[in-house]
């Protein structure tokens, strides 16, 4: 629920009341509900609060922050009888801004230490009980607002802003005096922790502190609260110059040089004359760090309290003019000297009060300027109030100063531009570039005291599958929102909304497409074309409000890498997301291929795993419906109802019944896999083959995630993993599902041995005396063609096997079994092949329409991009000779059968789909029986 519901919360009195007390003609009482006894306890804990922080009655009269704290305090003495905004800070704001009279009536109680009647305005109390519709998803949103503070004074967790520290002080070091390398911005997705580390930071470095983010902002829960004033002014200061005047941009920057002056001025009067003790010598640079932080900001648990913070501000503010006359930029090296002295002033004050006699360039002060898009989104001509800030802190480059700059937004252009595109034509024509590349070194999977959250036969299937427990990987959004309080339902809800951009899935083109993409690649592993413009931008995009997570970037600036690392919580997500999808995910994958904005990277690989996720998304809902439980796609699946699912009936009966092709003792696969699982709601890609076994297996299934293997894995592409009993989880009870793809035109004798897979350290761990664990390999041969597809090809290399569709071939379709060897090896691991040859419906149960698989498989090459599409201009273009492809167009003028198809015989290619099991499997195929050859007679049909 929007935060204007205060607008609806009506003041004026009812004629129609009964005679009952009131605080006035505007503020209806109702009966006191409560003892003496309770109002005294009540009292005693309102009026510690106000003590500790320093909130008397004239601050809560003449700050809307203070009365909001000093009323949710108030209110949440018994919140079970108040409205649920109760709990919600930023809300009472909203209220008090707008009535007036009862930020009056606080302000009297608190003078007056009773606090009675405050809790018996109607109007503050809840009046029906808040289950479903708007109320409960309002009171989840306020839960998870009040949980995003108490997240946010909870003890810190790891070392990052350490390891900030310790990044800005050598970029401070080697600089040098090279312009516009004085500041950094870090840029990286939401929840990642930017706003906590720096504020951590200032418990290490002097730091002034700046969150100028937007007022109006509703979506998410920011914390903390904005600076409202500094923001006002840096957005606002010479709005009255004339924006024509080549003096404008200037303008502004030396407006922005006096704000650091008046500010270095106001915050050395504080340090010598209002902070506690400011006669004080610290014993070190970081105990006067952490006292000036406390004294900006007091750390407590629940309520936030601005401090001197506010006060501060709005002095320096009050000394400045918002309307600077017209070409003051024209004296900017006199503005920037006069805010050199007051800062190296701030710096000598800084060093008196810790005894310290600094080197050049060591950092003394840091400044950060927190969702700092709210600059770089507001222009000035052709640049924006960001460059402007950023041009103003270059003229300040030669003190110990330096600046962070905070945003979600990737935008490379905006917050760290490539050299040749700078605003700054010193920067564009320099000989080096001195611009200091995004800082993206955030926290992920925080671990609570540095030790591990799981050991050997800790935890079942279904105690991973907990949401609390899942919440303890990925960013630490997570684990804070269920730390400070918010219940575990809700979490997936804001893991939905932030995951989508949107509190649920609709139909707006904007805001659809960004949040399909975003569930797609959070599951999918979906890479974006990085030489498309659109591309690049939908991918910066889906950092800034998508969860999308910034990898690094590089010296140069021109991109950033990006992607979707295991977040268990995040899959769910993306799973229930993509559950309630109208079209289907091939159509929709297709579509973002056939746009050029993701690119496909191998095929066969992207369609492989669409495949498994969609066969598992299908067994996961069925297991639920049998199960009679709440849908969740984290909860483990039976083997046999994902190969189901992946498969069909018809071929998991056959599979069922098939043998291990290498052990003539093994047993029959649905004897060998009978209590077997699976649960991988995501992909997730190893970066070598090291992960490429049964411990690491383990690991994956204990996040959710099945592994796309590197690329220089040898063997197999994907790794299934599968837990064989039903036990607390060990690497002793897991094996895999191997998979090798492929998309090759010509049929191939694919073999998959785990033994000789890491270049032949093997899958399973060697040595072991008694170890049968049993495995599964499934090849998969998706782009083979029949013979008359491949005389298509030949003649029409993107014709299409369906009206009105460009590079969509045809494919076989049939299915054979066969028994298992007589060979047998001692301490083999049983293997039970799979051969699929194909993708229709036949091979693949959830197969229904092969054009968008097609499209996944073809390519999107020069021809897919021809405007005019019809055999008659393409075949001209491919007689141009952009490549060279065996066949008429490119060696018609040669009489050499090997190069013209059209002159040879035709190689002999299945006629349909195939499905092979045992020892068909991996060995070449004769005799094979067809799938209208079995019958009912037929044992393993």
């Amino acid at each position: 629920m929007p935060l204007n519901r205060a607008e609806s919360l009506s003041f004026t009195s009812d004629s129609s009341r009964s005679d009952k007390s009131t605080l006035s003609d505007t503020l209806e009482l109702v009966d006191d509900p409560y003892t003496r006894e309770q109002h005294k306890v009540f009292g005693a804990e309102v009026l510690e609060m106000c003590k500790s922080f320093g909130l008397t009655s004239e601050l809560v009269k003449n700050s809307r922050i203070s009365a909001a704290a000093l009323l949710n305090k108030i209110l949440l003495q018994c919140k079970e009888d108040m409205i649920p905004e109760a709990i919600d800070i930023e809300f009472l704001g909203k209220l008090l801004q707008q009535n007036d009279q009862l930020r009056i009536e606080l302000s009297k109680a608190l003078k007056d230490e009773d606090f009675c009647r405050i809790l018996c305005i109607k109007i503050l109390r809840r009046t029906k009980p808040t289950t479903g519709g708007a109320n409960q998803r309002f009171y989840s949103i306020t839960m998870q607002k009040q949980a995003t503070m108490a997240a946010w004074y909870s003890p810190y967790i790891g070392n990052a802003h350490v390891a900030l520290l310790d990044a800005i002080k050598e970029m401070n070091r080697t600089r040098g005096d090279q312009g516009y390398a004085n500041y950094v911005p870090i840029i990286q997705s939401s929840g990642t922790g930017k706003s906590r580390v720096v504020d951590q930071l200032a418990s290490l470095v002097f730091t002034v502190p700046f969150n100028v983010r937007e007022e109006n902002v509703e979506s998410g829960h920011p914390f903390p609260h904005p600076d409202d004033a500094i923001r006002a002014h840096l957005l606002d200061v010479c709005s009255n110059s004339p924006k024509e005047s080549e003096w404008f941009k200037l303008d502004v920057v030396a407006a922005y040089v006096k704000f650091f002056e008046q500010l270095f001025i106001v915050v050395r009067e504080h340090l010598d004359q209002r902070m506690p003790h400011y006669r004080k010598k610290y014993k070190s640079s970081r105990e006067l760090a952490a006292a000036w932080r406390e004294y900006l900001n007091p750390q407590q648990d629940s309520v936030e309290v601005n401090g001197q913070r506010e006060v501060l501000y709005s002095d320096v503010v009050s000394r400045l003019e918002k309307r600077e006359p017209a070409g003051i930029g024209k004296n900017l090296k006199d503005h920037a000297q006069n805010a050199i002295q007051q800062g190296q002033a701030l710096v000598e004050t800084v060093n008196r009060l810790t005894n310290r006699q600094p080197e050049r360039h060591d950092l003394r002060i840091v400044l950060y300027f927190d969702e700092a898009h709210s600059l770089s989104d507001a222009y000035i001509g052709e640049t924006n109030r960001y460059d402007a800030l950023c041009s103003a802190l270059n003229q300040l480059r030669t003190l110990p100063i330096f600046c962070i700059t905070l945003s979600t937004n990737s935008n490379l252009t905006k917050f760290s531009p490539p050299q040749k595109r700078h605003h700054s034509a010193r920067v564009v024509e320099g000989l080096s570039d001195p611009l200091q590349p995004p800082y993206t070194e955030l926290p992920f999977d925080c671990l609570p005291e540095g030790k591990p959250i799981l050991g050997t036969k800790e935890k079942t299937l279904a105690e991973v599958a907990d949401i609390g427990f899942m919440a303890m990987f990925g960013r630490p959004l997570w684990s804070a929102q269920l730390r400070g309080g918010v219940e575990k339902k809700w979490l997936l809800e804001l893991a939905r909304m932030k995951l989508m951009g949107m509190e649920k899935y609709t139909e707006d083109i904007d805001q659809s497409k960004r949040g399909l993409l975003a569930a797609l690649s959070t599951r999918l592993l979906l890479d974006f074309e990085p030489t498309r413009e659109v591309s690049r931008s939908m991918e910066a995009q889906l950092v800034e409000a998508n969860m999308r997570i910034a990898y690094s970037v590089p010296k140069h600036r021109e991109y950033v890498r990006s992607g979707c690392p295991s977040e268990p919580i995040l899959a769910e997500a993306a799973a229930q997301a993509m559950n309630e999808l109208k079209r289907t995910v091939p159509e929709q994958l297709a579509d973002f291929v056939v746009d050029g904005l993701i690119g496909k990277g191998e095929k066969g690989e992207l369609v492989m795993r669409l495949l498994l996720v969609q066969a598992y998304d299908k067994a996961a809902k069925k297991t639920c419906e049998r199960d009679q439980v709440d849908l969740s796609f984290s909860r483990s699946v039976h083997l046999f109802d994902f190969l189901e699912a992946l498969f069909g009936p018809k071929n998991l009966k056959i599979l069922k019944q098939s043998c291990p092709d290498n052990d003539s003792r093994g047993k029959k696969f649905e004897d060998a896999f009978k209590h077997a699982q699976v649960r991988f709601t995501h992909f997730a890609r190893n970066g070598d083959e090291s992960s490429s076994t049964s411990y690491g297996a383990y690991a994956a299934v204990v996040r959710g995630m099945a592994i796309q293997c590197s690329t220089n894995q040898d063997v197999i592409d994907c790794i299934v993993p599968v837990v064989l009993q039903d036990d607390k989880l060990s690497e002793k009870i897991m094996s895999g599902i191997l998979i090798q793809v492929r998309n090759k035109e010509r049929r191939e004798v694919i073999v998959v041995d785990e033994a000789t897979i890491r270049h032949g350290k093997g899958f399973f761990p060697k040595g072991r005396r008694v170890d049968d664990r049993p495995y599964i390999t499934i090849s998969m041969q998706l782009g083979v063609q029949t013979k008359a597809s491949k005389t298509a090809l030949s003649q029409t290399p993107n014709a299409s096997a369906d009206k009105g569709r460009k590079g969509v071939l045809s494919t076989p379709s049939r299915f054979t079994v066969q028994g298992r060897s007589p060979h047998h090896k001692r301490g083999v691991h049983p293997r039970y092949p799979i051969s699929v040859i194909g993708y229709s419906k036949k091979v693949f149960d959830m197969v229904d329409n092969k054009h968008h698989y097609a499209v996944l498989l073809g390519g999107r090459d020069l021809l897919d991009e021809h405007p005019r599409q019809a055999d008659v201009y393409l075949t001209f273009v491919r007689r141009l000779k952009p490549y060279w492809k065996v066949g008429s167009h490119c060696y018609d003028w040669i009489d050499e059968k090997e190069l013209n198809p059209a002159r040879v015989q035709e190689e002999e290619v299945p006629d349909e789909e195939t499905f092979l099991v045992g020892e068909d499997a991996v060995e070449e195929q004769t005799g094979m029986i067809g799938e209208d050859a079995l019958d009912d007679n037929d044992p393993f049909a």
